[in-house]
């Protein structure tokens, strides 16, 4: 009986270990996973004039979103709207992304004074005429769902 019982803790021992073992592999791979699903989403410039030339070069209106690090709000839309699966599928193509932080640079803090009332988070559908001068097509100004927002910003693009 002391042997069957010597015999059931090994094989515990053993176990337990590749458990452990399967289960930051699984980790691993869901991590890998997500990494890949956002490089498919959608792409965000962080440099206003690159954006421009992009938006000019192509054709396609600018859609900005202003935000901030402590801005709960932002964080959500960029969780909750922005990571969708059917606005990245909506909107990807129809646009060039701009992330613009007014707290980063003093050009980011300009063009967000130039352009918003300063309420966060905000987003701009900024189209550029031949002369090269920037008109807004439309202006959302807090945070709304999935829906409601792919709705609303549809009506701009």
């Amino acid at each position: 009986m002391n042997r069957n019982r010597l015999s059931l803790i090994i094989l515990v021992l053993t176990l337990v270990p590749l458990s452990g073992s399967y289960y930051c592999k699984a980790k691993e791979a869901a991590n890998s996973a997500k990494s890949t699903q956002k490089q498919t989403g959608i792409i965000w410039e962080k440099d206003l004039n690159t954006a421009l030339r992009k938006a000019r070069a192509s054709g396609k209106p600018l859609l900005v979103d202003f935000y901030t690090d402590w801005c709960v709000w932002c964080k959500r839309l960029d969780q909750d709207v922005f990571a969708h699966p059917t606005i990245n599928r909506q909107l990807k193509q129809r646009a060039v992304f701009l992330k613009v932080n007014p707290e980063r640079s003093k050009q980011e803090n300009a063009f967000s004074k130039a352009y918003t009332s300063g309420a966060l988070p905000t987003v701009l559908v900024i189209k550029s005429d031949a002369a090269g001068n920037l008109k807004v097509k439309g202006r959302i100004e807090q945070y709304l769902p999935p829906e409601r927002f792919l709705t609303e910003i549809l009506n701009f693009l």
